[in-house]
C-alpha cells in the first residue's frame, strides 16, 4: 500500500513540475518540451524501476538504481514545494504575468542548490560530540560510565 501511494505522489509530483518547468524560457531555450517531457517521465521511471527492483532481485545494481531513485524522488519534491510556493505566491502566473517564469526558474536554481548541499551534507562524516555531565547522586560503580546517544541516521 505504501508503495502505491508513493509512486502516485510521484507521478504527481513529476507531472506538477514538468508543467512548471516548461514555462520558464531560459530552461526551454536548453531544452525542447519533448526532451523535458522524455527527462521527466524516463526519471520518473527511474524512482519506479528502483522500487520494484530493491523487492524483487537484491545485489548492487538493485542498491545503486533505488539510491539514485530515491535520491531523485528527494529532488523533485525540492522542485516541487520550490515551484508551488512561487506558484501560490503569483496566483499560478495571473497576478505577476511577466515576473512568474523568471521566479519559476529561481525556484528551480534553488531547489537544484538545496538538493546538492544535501547531498554533500548526507555524504559528510556524522558529527561525535562528547558531553561531560556531572550527576550527584550516581553510585561510585557508574562512575566513569559512557552513554551514547545516536540520531537522525537515516
Amino acid at each position: 500500500m505504501f508503495g502505491t501511494i508513493l509512486q502516485t505522489a510521484s507521478a504527481l509530483m513529476h507531472l506538477y513540475v514538468f508543467w512548471r518547468a516548461s514555462k520558464v524560457p531560459a530552461l526551454t531555450r536548453l531544452v525542447s518540451r519533448r526532451g523535458l517531457g522524455v527527462a521527466t517521465f524516463g526519471l520518473w521511471s527511474s524512482v519506479l524501476l528502483s522500487r520494484f527492483l530493491r523487492h524483487q532481485v537484491s545485489g548492487p545494481l538493485a542498491s545503486v538504481l533505488e539510491l539514485f531513485g530515491m535520491t531523485w524522488l528527494a529532488t523533485v519534491f525540492l522542485l516541487f514545494v520550490s515551484l508551488l510556493a512561487v506558484d501560490l505566491l503569483t496566483g499560478y502566473g495571473r497576478l505577476l504575468p511577466r515576473l512568474a517564469p523568471q521566479l519559476r526558474g529561481a525556484a528551480l536554481a534553488a531547489a537544484a542548490l538545496m538538493a546538492v548541499i544535501g547531498i554533500v551534507q548526507a555524504s559528510r562524516a556524522p558529527a561525535v560530540v562528547e558531553h561531560e555531565v556531572s550527576l550527584p547522586g550516581l553510585p561510585p560503580e557508574l562512575d566513569g560510565a559512557v552513554l551514547v546517544a545516536l540520531a537522525d541516521l537515516h
